[in-house]
C-alpha cells in the first residue's frame, strides 16, 4: 500500500508543478524523507498527511480518496463525510 500512497502523492505533486525539493520545503521535512515516501520506503505519518492536505488544498474526504486505495472503506466515496474527518 505504501507504493500506492507514494504514487498518488507524486501525481498530485506533479500536477501542481512541485518538485521534491519544493514540496519537502513546504511540508517542513527533508528531501530524503519525502523521497522515501514517494518510493514506498517510508509511510507518511499523521502530521505528514495533514501537511500534504494543506499544501494540496484538499478536504479530509478528498485526501482519503487521493492518497488511499479505493477500497479504504469498502464502499464508494460517499461512505466518508466531513463529520468523519
Amino acid at each position: 500500500m505504501l507504493d500506492i500512497v507514494g504514487k498518488r502523492i507524486k501525481t498530485v505533486m506533479q500536477s501542481q508543478g512541485l518538485t521534491i525539493q519544493s514540496l519537502a520545503k513546504k511540508l517542513g521535512i527533508s528531501r530524503n524523507r519525502l523521497s522515501d515516501m514517494l518510493n514506498g520506503k517510508n509511510e507518511p505519518d499523521y502530521l505528514d498527511m495533514k501537511a500534504l492536505r494543506k499544501v494540496f488544498d484538499l478536504s479530509p474526504v478528498e485526501a482519503m480518496w487521493v492518497f488511499f486505495p479505493e477500497d479504504t472503506c469498502g464502499a464508494p466515496p460517499s461512505c466518508f463525510t466531513e463529520a468523519d474527518a
